[in-house]
């Protein structure tokens, strides 16, 4: 379980590392059901691992308690 917090980590900083270098925009959703990344990732066609990578504040990825503020690109 470690070495996957850690894989999950650099990958997070890698693709955090990569939507700097590219100066994408950013913009906040919130659900009014509980969501996963996952879903996040699905229903705006981007991916999850970007997406973990600029949303820090969230702990627990499978479960985003509904109206928890989500970072996402901006279309």
């Amino acid at each position: 379980l470690r070495k996957l917090e850690e894989f999950l980590d650099t990958a997070c900083r890698a693709a955090e590392d990569e939507a700097r270098r590219r100066g994408k925009a950013r913009t906040v959703r919130t659900y009014d059901r509980d969501v996963s990344i996952y879903d996040v990732a699905a229903e705006l066609e981007q991916d999850c691992v970007d997406l973990m990578a600029i949303n820090t504040a969230i702990h627990d990825f499978f479960l985003i308690p509904r109206a928890t503020p989500i970072q996402v690109f901006a279309p």
